[in-house]
C-alpha cells in the first residue's frame, strides 16, 4: 500500500511541507539544484535539463561541523544578521544535521537569544521554519542563534520553494516493519516526474540503531524523463535488530521511522544476581505471612448489570520495607451473578503518577468472566480521595506526579517495585479465594508498567497464571533501555546525582526489577504485542523478556508487531488475546459458558 500524504507546494503562500510521517496517499517532493548533500557537506547536486526561471532554491548561510549541546560546553552557531538582508516572508530556514542523539532537540533563537521555535524530538535529517513576518523582522534585526541538544549541525540554508522543481514520490508502508529471517528488507520508493525536463536525482537511506549509533548509508541515482515514474528498490542489510531509518530524496526527507530485523535474533542476555531468584522467595514468604484480609469495600451499582456484580475491593499485601505495616492494595472486581466456576483475568495497568483515567469495569463487558483490574500500591484507585494519603511515594512539585522508579532508589529492600511486583502475586491470591473463580483459568494481560507486572505475575505466582498477554511492556534491558530513551534514564541519573551511586552500583540494584530476568522461570503461553514507533517502552525492550522465554514452548508464544504506532498496542488487541486464551482453557472445572463468550 503506497504512501498517500499529499504534501502541497502553494507558491503564493509558499507553503512546503517537509515530510509526510503517516496516512495514506502520495508526497510531492520539490527538487532543486543547489549543490548541497542530504547526509553531511558531501551531498551532489541534483540536475536538471532546460528552465532557467528554476534552480538555485538554496542559499547555504553557514556550513560546518558543530557539535550542538544545551550540557557543559553550550555549543551552539550565532550567524549574523547580515545573512538574512535578502531573506523573504514564505522562505524556508533550515538547519541540516548528522549524528543524531536520544531526546534530540532543535532550537532557533533571535541573536539576543530570545527564542523564536523549537522542535522536539529531532528525527530525520534537519529540521527548519517558515520565515513569518515575525521571524523576518528578528532575523534581520539581531542575526540568528541555532541552539538545542543531541545533533551535530552541518549545514544553515534558506531555501525558496518558488525555485524548486517537483516531483511526486511515494514509499511503500509496508516495507515499514520489521523482517523475519529470510525476507529481504527493502524501502520501495518511487519517484514521478511533473517537470517538463529530465530530472536527475538521488534517493538515500540513512540507517543508525535504536541507540543511535551509526550504521549505513545506502543510495541510488535516478534520472527521469517528463511524466516518468519509476520505482526504486533501496535493498538493505541488517543484522538482528532495530533501526532508525530516514528516506530522503532531492534535499527533503520523505519519511523517518524505525524499522526491525529478526526481532527473535536479537540478544539481551540476563543481568539477574546470583541472588536474584532468593531474594524475590524471600518477599514471596513474606506476603504467605501476612493476612490478606480481602474486603468489599463497596458494591458498584452503576456497573452491576444482570450479568455480573461489580464491587472495589482492598487487600493487604507486603509493607513497603520488611518489617513495617502491610500495605493496602485495591481493586475493581466483577464476578458473573449465575452459578458455577469462571475463568479469571486480572488486567495490569499502566504507570499512574496521579493523573490517569480510572478505569472500572462494566457488569456487560465480559460476561461470562471474572475480572479484576489491579491497582498496586500508589497507584490509581489508592492515590485517589479518599484514599490520597495511601500514596506515600512522593509528588514532583512541579508536575504533583510520582515516579515510582525514584522510590528509595538504590535500596532493594525498600524500592517501590519491589512490594509492586508481589502486590500483583496477591491479585492472584484473591481470584484462587473466589470460589466462582476456576482455579485452574486464571490469566493475566496488561500494558506498559502492566506488561512488565503481567510479566512478574507470570514468573513469581507459582505457576497459576494460565497463559499471559503483556503489551508494549516496560521496565526491561535496563542498561540497552537507557541507551535508547530519555525516560527513565533522567530519572535514574538524577537519583545517581543524589544518592552517589556508581553506575556500576546502579545497574546492580536495577537488576533485580528487570522483568527480562523473571523471563526463565515462566513457563505459562505468552503472546506479546508492541509498537516499532513507541519511544517510551520502544521495541528492543519489549523482545528482551520475550527473547528469554526459555522454558515455553515455541508453539505456545508469539509475538505482533505494529508498524506505525507509538506506545499504544493494536486497536484489536483484547480481542487477540482473548482468542490466544481460549485456546489454553482447561475445560475440567467445567467453567460455564467460555466457548460461547470467546
Amino acid at each position: 500500500m503506497k504512501q498517500k500524504i499529499f504534501i502541497f507546494l502553494l507558491l503564493a503562500c509558499s507553503f512546503f511541507a517537509t515530510r509526510a510521517q503517516e496516512g495514506n496517499g502520495e508526497v510531492l517532493i520539490n527538487l532543486h539544484n543547489e549543490e548541497k548533500g542530504v547526509f553531511g557537506n558531501d551531498r551532489k547536486a541534483d540536475t536538471y535539463a532546460g528552465n532557467e526561471e528554476k534552480g538555485n532554491a538554496v542559499n547555504t548561510i553557514w556550513t560546518g561541523e558543530e557539535v550542538i549541546s544545551w550540557s557543559a560546553s553550550n555549543n551552539n552557531v550565532r550567524i549574523d544578521k547580515s545573512k538574512f538582508a535578502e531573506a523573504e516572508i514564505g522562505l524556508k530556514l533550515r538547519m541540516n544535521f548528522t549524528n543524531l542523539q536520544k531526546s534530540a532537540q532543535g532550537q532557533l533563537n533571535d541573536g539576543n537569544w530570545q527564542k523564536i521555535d523549537n522542535v522536539s524530538p529531532l528525527s530525520g535529517t534537519y529540521f527548519e521554519f517558515d520565515i513569518t513576518k515575525e521571524i523576518l523582522a528578528k532575523l534581520q534585526e539581531n542575526g540568528a542563534v541555532i541552539s538545542g541538544i543531541g545533533f551535530t549541525l552541518t549545514s544553515v540554508d534558506i531555501i525558496n520553494p518558488a525555485k524548486m522543481y517537483n516531483i511526486v514520490l511515494e514509499y511503500d508502508r509496508d516495507d515499514i516493519r520489521a523482517w523475519e529471517p529470510g525476507e529481504p528488507p527493502v524501502l520501495h520508493v518511487s519517484l514521478t516526474n511533473l517537470e517538463a525536463q529530465d530530472v536527475t536525482t538521488t534517493v538515500r537511506l540513512s540507517l543508525m540503531t535504536d541507540a543511535y549509533v551509526y550504521f549505513k548509508d545506502y543510495s541510488k541515482e535516478v534520472t527521469l524523463k517528463p511524466g516518468e515514474k519509476q520505482t526504486v528498490a533501496m535493498e538493505m542489510e541488517l543484522t538482528p535488530g532495530f533501526y532508525r531509518m530516514t528516506a530522503n530524496a532531492n534535499y527533503t526527507d520523505i519519511c523517518s521511522y524505525v524499522i526491525g530485523y529478526d526481532p527473535t535474533g536479537i540478544v539481551s542476555e540476563s543481568t539477574a544476581e546470583d541472588d536474584f531468584w532468593s531474594f524475590w522467595e524471600n518477599v514471596l514468604a513474606e506476603l504467605k505471612g501476612i493476612d490478606p484480609q480481602y474486603t468489599f469495600v463497596k458494591k458498584m451499582e452503576d456497573k452491576c448489570t444482570e450479568n455480573r456484580d461489580v464491587w472495589e475491593i482492598s487487600m493487604k499485601s507486603v509493607p513497603d520495607v520488611r518489617g513495617g505495616e502491610p500495605v493496602t492494595i485495591r481493586a475493581y472486581y466483577a464476578e458473573p451473578k449465575k452459578e458455577g466456576k469462571f475463568p479469571a483475568l486480572i488486567n495490569f495497568q499502566g504507570t499512574d503518577g496521579g493523573t490517569s483515567t480510572l478505569w472500572c469495569l462494566g457488569g456487560d463487558d465480559n460476561p461470562e468472566w471474572c475480572e479484576l483490574i489491579l491497582s498496586t500500591r500508589g497507584q490509581m484507585l489508592c492515590n485517589r480521595q479518599p484514599y490520597e494519603a495511601d500514596n506515600v511515594y512522593g509528588k514532583d512539585t512541579a508536575t504533583g506526579k510520582t515516579d515510582y522508579y525514584a522510590y528509595e532508589f538504590g535500596d532493594t529492600a525498600s524500592h517501590y517495585y519491589r512490594g509492586a511486583y508481589i502486590d500483583c502475586v496477591r491479585a492472584i491470591d484473591f481470584l484462587v479465594s473466589r470460589e466462582k473463580v476456576s482455579a485452574k483459568n486464571i490469566f493475566a494481560a496488561g500494558g506498559s508498567q502492566g506488561g512488565s507486572f503481567t510479566y512478574a505475575a507470570a514468573a513469581l505466582g507459582e505457576g497459576r497464571i494460565r497463559a499471559a498477554a503483556p503489551s508494549i511492556t516496560g521496565h526491561a534491558d535496563f542498561v540497552d533501555d537507557l541507551k535508547i530513551v530519555e525516560w527513565p534514564a533522567n530519572v535514574f541519573k538524577q537519583c545517581q546525582k543524589e544518592t552517589g551511586v556508581t553506575n556500576e552500583e546502579m545497574y546492580w540494584f536495577l537488576s533485580y526489577f528487570d522483568v527480562m530476568n523473571f523471563a526463565e522461570r515462566i513457563t505459562c503461553p505468552i503472546t506479546t504485542n508492541f509498537s516499532l514507533q513507541d519511544t517510551t517502552d520502544p521495541p528492543h525492550i519489549n523482545i528482551a523478556p520475550y527473547n528469554l522465554l526459555e522454558n515455553v514452548d515455541e508453539a505456545d508464544k508469539e509475538y505482533s508487531i505494529n508498524p506505525f504506532k507509538g506506545h499504544s498496542a493494536a486497536d484489536d488487541w483484547k480481542k487477540t488475546y482473548m482468542k490466544f486464551f481460549e485456546r489454553y482453557i482447561d475445560l475440567s472445572e467445567h467453567p460455564s459458558g467460555i466457548t460461547e463468550e470467546l
